[in-house]
């Protein structure tokens, strides 16, 4: 069995509040999954939450939607996120009332309702505003009825109570206030899960391992040596249970600046990064320093000759601006650099300083001299020279 795993593609409508310029992009986002799916002959599709970016999003996309999620050659299994919990089903008085997205959708919005087939058990746990504890008393609702048999999936869309001991720290914004069901990989330990499929953290596709206690059996070949191919991790022992945030499959924000990526694997296999070609934001930079503008011109035509036609391009210009070697004052840079530039996909920011003041001035000057005095190597004066710079920035001269 084939699954391809994604989270996060916060459509929006067209119509709606803020949806203006990101409907069509994220909307061409899910189109290419679908066009994935059928291309590596998946059986499921899993979205592990906020497909939507808001609950009126979803109320306004249902209609469009349901064709795209119609007649597909494989089921789409889909969780609420934070962003979208409502999107779903409508709570009345003691009935749930679900809505219509398909009839290739399935919506899992009870965990004690897992979807199952004859080799795997897939739990979903849509988002709800709980504690950690309350999550692993859910948890533990259904730790009787895993099946050793088959594996098993747990669907999640929250954070990480313990990012920082497992995945890259910029992937998570330190500065937020709340958690959005957070919970601690360790906690997971004590769960036959094979596989987390997790989403909420946009950055980037993150995988780690999560070693499951007191399940001796496990369905994974004995024979499997694997090399995760976005942590390059090895020696990964056969009862392990991976961890997986795919990131988000298009850029949603700036924050998300590399080429988007989905999970596809196939059970009792590693789970792989898989890239799409969807809108994503990229960062490049030139160290202007010491540079003529012919030579600031070719580093920047390389750039835009080889960028991703998906990529939208910040070009940040840092580093010292030296008018006397440009020949150029900063009005006039900036003129000229906007020539060499298209007019749309490309954003520059220019982050250089002015080097004029600091090159005139006589305790600048007077370090030069000792400096090249020295006999050292031009590599070396020229890191020496740069620190100079830096130092003096700030100085008052």
């Amino acid at each position: 069995m084939k699954i391809l795993h994604t989270a996060d593609l916060h459509l929006k409508a067209p119509n709606s509040s803020s949806g203006v310029g990101k409907y069509s992009e994220r909307m061409e986002t899910l189109h290419e999954i679908i066009k994935v799916g059928k291309k590596e002959e998946i059986d499921i599709l899993i979205i592990a939450g906020d497909l939507f970016d808001s609950n009126e999003d979803g109320k306004l996309l249902r209609p469009q939607l349901r064709p795209i999620l119609s007649g597909l050659p494989f089921k789409v299994l889909i969780i609420p996120g934070n962003h979208d919990e409502c999107s779903f089903f409508k709570q009345e008085n003691d009935k749930i009332n679900k809505f219509f997205y398909g009839d290739s959708c399935i919506i899992l919005s009870d965990i004690h309702k897992p979807y199952e087939t004859d080799e795997v058990c897939i739990w979903g746990f849509p988002y709800e505003d709980i504690t950690e504890i309350a999550i692993l008393e859910k948890l533990n609702e259904i730790k009787t009825r895993f099946m050793p048999e088959k594996f098993n999936i747990l669907l999640y869309h929250g954070d990480l109570a313990d990012y920082d001991q497992h995945f890259d720290r910029l992937e998570f914004d330190k500065d937020r206030p709340r958690r959005y069901m957070p919970i601690k990989l360790k906690n997971f330990e004590d769960y036959n899960f094979d596989y987390i499929l997790a989403g909420h953290i946009h950055k980037k596709f993150e995988i780690t391992l999560v070693e499951k206690k007191n399940f001796p059996i496990s369905n994974f070949d004995d024979e499997t040596e694997t090399k995760i191919d976005s942590g390059d991790k090895t020696g990964i022992k056969i009862n392990d249970c991976f961890f997986i945030y795919p990131g988000s499959p298009v850029s949603i924000t700036k924050k998300e600046d590399s080429q988007r990526k989905v999970n596809l694997f196939e059970l009792g296999e590693a789970p792989r990064p898989y890239l799409l070609e969807t809108k994503f934001f990229e960062k490049k930079r030139i160290n202007i320093t010491d540079k003529t503008f012919s030579q600031i011109e070719i580093e920047t035509t390389s750039i835009l000759t080889n960028r991703h036609p998906k990529a939208h391009l910040e070009l940040i210009l840092e580093g010292f601006l030296n008018s006397n070697i440009l020949n150029y004052d900063e009005a006039e840079f900036e003129k000229k650099i906007k020539t060499i530039l298209p007019e749309q996909g490309i954003t520059c920011t220019s982050s250089y300083i002015q080097m004029t003041e600091i090159l005139e001035s006589p305790l600048y000057q007077k370090f030069m001299k000792k400096l090249n005095s020295m006999g050292k190597p031009e590599d070396e004066l020229k890191n020496l020279h740069l620190l100079v710079l830096q130092a003096m920035n700030g100085v008052e001269l």
